[in-house]
């Protein structure tokens, strides 16, 4: 390099500059990253935490599940056992409440047909016979009145208890029966 060359000052100022301009760059480029790096960790250990507590509630559920299976489900088996004879009782009851109803509507048309067969215009021929006079010559057929068989009680209900029963061990069949004691359902099929 030579002294008269107008370019050699501006390169040495160019030189002298480099370090300075090194050291800013280095400066710029270099990353201080405690502060991700602690928010990176405390992120993570709160993370954790929460996995702690999740599996604690994990380990409660499973407990509490266990417990629910082991004891209740045992005792609803036990409830749905006692529950099978109450069941056979309510069948019992259905097949008592049909059958009355089937005896309720034979009655019902015996008692239809004996009033259509007596006349329940009764008051309607007591007129035509009070005007007309009575005829001693005729003779009014007198039909029997045939019941139709319907069930007996005692049968089907009795006192669920023989504590409850007459001396004879039998219902009482010349007294009501009473309705306040618990009755047994008797199946006659």
């Amino acid at each position: 390099m030579s002294e008269s060359d107008p370019q050699a000052p501006i390169q040495h100022d160019l030189v002298s500059c480099l370090p300075v301009l090194a050291n800013d760059y280095a400066n710029f480029i270099s990353v201080d990253a405690s502060k991700e790096k602690q928010s990176f960790y405390s992120s993570i250990d709160e993370m954790l935490t929460r996995l702690d507590e999740f599996g604690g509630l994990v380990d409660t559920v499973r407990s509490d599940t266990s417990l629910c299976v082991d004891t209740n489900v045992k005792n609803i088996q036990a409830k749905c056992e006692e529950m099978s004879s109450i069941f056979a009782r309510v069948d019992q009851l259905e097949a008592f409440i049909a059958m009355v109803h089937k005896n309720v509507n034979v009655m019902e048309e015996c008692v239809n047909k004996a009033e259509s067969e007596m006349g329940s215009f009764s008051g309607l021929k007591k007129i035509f016979t009070s005007l007309v006079g009575k005829k001693t010559s005729q003779q009014k057929d007198l039909q029997q009145f045939q019941p139709p068989d319907i069930f007996i009680t005692e049968e089907y209900l009795r006192p669920s208890s023989a504590g409850d029963l007459p001396e004879t061990g039998q219902p009482d069949s010349a007294g009501p029966t009473d309705l306040t004691k618990p009755l047994t359902i008797v199946d006659n099929t």
